[in-house]
């Protein structure tokens, strides 16, 4: 069931941030499920930050890790495998060193997330490493694309 939401991010003034990562964890993230994001470099950035499913999916060692992770936390995971898109967004409130999450790899930065929505359609888009700013017009189709949401399982 699709649903309207408005928040932050959403607003022309607002600045959109991308962040490209690997089915299944991209879906992991916009599903809710997933509450830390694991990366190599720290951020000061804050506010919602859009989810792309990078077109390569995660590697054999990572799939295997994905599930174990959600047979132990009893996540029926239903990743649709959508792939070169923009497919939700969450809101990064964090950015540490440890966190408590059975999601957290030690070793990395913790971005922590909550606030997860997935669009109801995905926004076709190139992918890019780091957290990225988009162009003007796939910013206004993201924001268009964040007024309508569904509801994922998890």
């Amino acid at each position: 069931m699709a649903a309207k939401q408005p928040g932050f991010g959403s607003r022309s003034r607002e600045p959109i941030r991308v962040l490209s990562v690997r089915q299944p964890w991209a879906w992991a993230i916009v599903s809710g499920c997933k509450d830390i994001e694991n990366r190599s470099w720290r951020t000061g950035y804050r506010g919602r930050i859009y989810i792309h499913a990078g077109l390569k999916r995660a590697p054999r060692d990572q799939l295997a890790r994905f599930e174990r992770l959600t047979a132990r936390l009893g996540i029926a995971a239903s990743c649709d495998d959508v792939r070169g898109a923009v497919i939700g967004y969450v809101e990064l409130f964090d950015c540490t060193t440890r966190a408590v999450s059975p999601w957290y790899v030690r070793g990395n930065q913790a971005w922590h997330l909550r606030g997860a929505a997935a669009l109801a359609r995905p926004v076709p888009l190139v992918g890019r490493l780091g957290l990225f700013e988009p162009d003007a017009s796939v910013a206004r189709r993201l924001r268009r694309a964040s007024r309508r949401i569904i509801d994922m399982p998890n």
